[in-house]
């Protein structure tokens, strides 16, 4: 199985096998000089890896890179509040939350 090191803020990089923390969503927003990704990943048993990583526009990263692992995120709402909490926390372009909470599932209003 393929693995990816993913590097979060405040506490050493975890290595997953990507297979088992499938991409939930991400978003990548451009400017002139940088390029801001952001990766919602979630494993089987509700944990969740949000993440965010800088590269310049020439595909060189910038060593800028963090995220959060976050538990008991099974349901689509509380992995929402969990981006938006992050993302407001480090500054990130509203764009890429919109983008990423646009690919979870629809919340029921039935």
């Amino acid at each position: 199985m393929p693995e990816t090191t993913v590097r979060l803020s405040n506490r050493r990089p975890v290595r997953i096998e990507s297979d088992d923390w499938p991409l939930v969503a991400s978003s990548t927003v451009e400017d002139d000089e940088e390029v801001t990704t952001l990766y919602v990943r979630r494993h089987e048993d509700g944990r969740g890896l949000i993440y965010y990583e800088f590269t310049n526009t020439d595909g060189e990263d910038q060593g800028r890179a963090g995220g959060k692992l976050v538990e008991g995120v099974e349901d689509d709402d509380v992995l929402a509040g969990r981006i938006e909490r992050i993302v407001d926390e480090v500054g990130l372009d509203d764009r890429l939350v919109n983008e990423v909470l646009s690919k979870l599932s629809p919340e029921d209003l039935t």
